[in-house]
């Protein structure tokens, strides 16, 4: 071969690889707002430290607000260009005339779990003491209250108090300020390690409940779609990188350090994902009847009076 041939050669070869390659001379900044540092956001943790994001031509800083509703209030005011929030604080602000729709899901299964101390085994050991819940109409104090219900109780028989934050309720269980939590993962499994027990797990009694999902402003999903294509994507992929058996290391490893747990902790945390609930969506996708669930529970408890709410009201299913 002659040296004009090598040339052209390697010139056609480097053109094809940069052709191959993401197109993204420049990576666009996004804000993303979050609760809080936990495994319902594991796939977001993922897609940062496995480099989903920038192969995506993302540069994302994430803000954690501590509060649902204080996502979905900053998105709608600009300070976010994506969210992730509970199903029903979606809802219960479309309803309220906020611009926002679901984009894909992060975390669909609820993953909650009511944590007591040892001594306490029935809901009547916990008569006169005191429960940290998120919200007063959350879906685990619904569901907390149905409960008791089933067990004979009144949901007046345990004293109710709020707090947004997974972190901040553990410390109120952990300081003895309340005698039960609502926790998610990895904090009840840190709870468990350290003497207490679960006494309700909300993620196998409120089935098909959609939990933790993308959400976008109307204006950025008609401006800047491929914005969020992009982010639903890179979630999808990290996804997939936490259900790989070989990516385990790696993927609890992620766990660990952004949610600053304990291995043990993130291992059993993982075990609980990815051998028995199955929080995770494939294709960071949201079925309808996850949806439909949540709208069924806002009526149920009076957030508004029952009308002819399609889901497509809520759900934009164009980024699956």
């Amino acid at each position: 071969m002659s040296k004009t041939m090598q040339t052209l050669l390697g010139v056609v070869t480097a053109a094809a690889l940069l052709s191959a390659s993401p197109a993204f001379a420049q990576l666009q900044k996004i804000t993303v707002g979050d609760i809080s540092p936990v495994a319902a956001g594991w796939p977001a943790m993922v897609a940062e430290d496995f480099g989903y994001f920038k192969d995506e031509g993302l540069e994302v800083t994430t803000i954690y607000t501590g509060n649902n509703a204080m996502v979905a209030q900053q998105l709608v005011g600009g300070a976010f260009d994506i969210g992730t929030t509970t199903t029903e604080t979606t809802i219960r602000a479309i309803e309220s005339g906020a611009t926002i729709m679901i984009v894909g899901s992060a975390m669909l299964k609820f993953p909650y779990s009511i944590v007591v101390p040892a001594t306490i085994q029935t809901a009547a050991d916990l008569k006169g003491k005191r429960i940290i819940l998120p919200l007063p109409k959350s879906a685990p104090t619904v569901y907390w209250n149905r409960w008791l219900a089933q067990n004979g109780m009144k949901p007046s028989d345990v004293e109710q108090v709020f707090e947004g934050a997974t972190p901040n309720r553990y410390a109120a269980l952990e300081s003895g300020t309340v005698q039960a939590a609502v926790l998610t993962q990895p904090f009840d499994m840190v709870a468990v390690e350290k003497g207490y027990r679960v006494l309700v797990d909300l993620g196998t009694y409120a089935k098909d409940f959609g939990f933790n999902v993308i959400v976008a402003s109307k204006k950025t999903i008609a401006e800047r779609p491929d914005t969020i294509r992009h982010y639903v994507k890179a979630m999808a992929r990290a996804i997939d990188t936490i259900y790989d058996p070989a990516q385990k290391e790696r993927a609890l490893a992620s766990l660990a350090k952004r949610a600053k747990i304990e291995p043990k902790a993130a291992e059993k945390t993982y075990d609980y994902y990815v051998n028995s609930l199955h929080p995770f969506e494939r294709g960071a996708k949201v079925p309808p009847d996850y949806v439909q669930s949540v709208i069924n529970l806002l009526l149920e408890t009076g957030d508004f009076k029952p009308a002819d709410r399609p889901v497509s009201r809520y759900l934009n299913t164009s980024f699956e």
